[in-house]
C-alpha cells in the first residue's frame, strides 16, 4: 500500500501507469496550499488577456490542467469560467470574445452552443472556407477558371483536367 508523502498516512490510489503515480493524495501536496493558487499561478496577465503559461496545452493552444488527481486534464478556460461563475450547463461551450485560445480571463469568456461558436467564427472571419479548408482540392484560382469555362465542357472533363472527381467540380 502506498501512503501519502505529506505524512498523513492515508493511502493513495495506485495509478495504472507508473509515470502517472502521484506521491500525494489530492489536495495534500504541500507545494500548493490550494487548487486556486496552483491554477492562477499558471497565468500571465497582460493589459488585455490572461494567458495560460502552464506546460500542458491542446493542439489548438488551449491550456489544460489536471484536476483533483484525475488522469484526464480539463481545459483551463472552462475551469476559469467555473471558478468565476459556477458550473457550466450541460451542452454549453465556453467561448472566447478575444479569440485567444490561451486566454482564461473570465470577462473574455462567454457561454454558447456549438452552433454559437461556429456563427461567432464566421462573423469574425475565422471559419475555414475555400482553399483554407483542410479538405480543399482546388485553389481559388482554379475555381475561378472552372467557373469561367464554357458551359459545353462537362464536369467529368473538367475533373480530369484538374485531377479531381466530377463531384468536386459540381460543388
Amino acid at each position: 500500500m502506498i501512503t501519502c508523502a505529506c505524512g498523513c498516512g492515508k493511502p493513495i490510489k495506485k495509478a495504472r501507469y507508473p509515470s502517472q503515480q502521484s506521491r500525494y493524495r489530492p489536495g495534500h501536496n504541500p507545494t500548493w496550499s490550494n487548487f486556486d493558487e496552483r491554477f492562477w499561478g499558471k497565468i500571465r496577465k497582460t493589459s488585455s488577456c490572461w494567458n495560460w503559461i502552464g506546460k500542458s496545452r491542446s493542439e489548438g493552444g488551449y491550456g489544460r490542467i489536471r484536476l483533483n488527481g484525475r488522469l484526464k486534464k480539463v481545459q483551463a478556460h472552462r475551469l476559469a469560467w467555473e471558478l468565476a461563475n459556477g458550473p457550466i450547463p450541460k451542452g454549453m461551450w465556453v467561448l472566447h470574445s478575444c479569440d485567444n485560445p490561451s486566454c482564461v480571463r473570465p470577462d473574455h469568456l462567454f457561454l454558447g452552443t456549438r452552433l454559437d461558436n461556429v456563427r461567432d467564427a464566421i462573423r469574425k472571419g475565422r471559419h475555414a472556407h475555400g482553399e483554407r479548408m483542410g479538405s480543399a482540392k482546388l485553389t481559388e484560382e482554379q475555381v475561378a477558371i472552372i467557373r469561367a469555362s464554357s458551359p459545353g465542357i462537362s464536369d467529368r472533363q473538367l475533373g480530369r483536367d484538374f485531377r479531381v472527381g466530377h463531384g468536386a467540380i459540381g460543388a
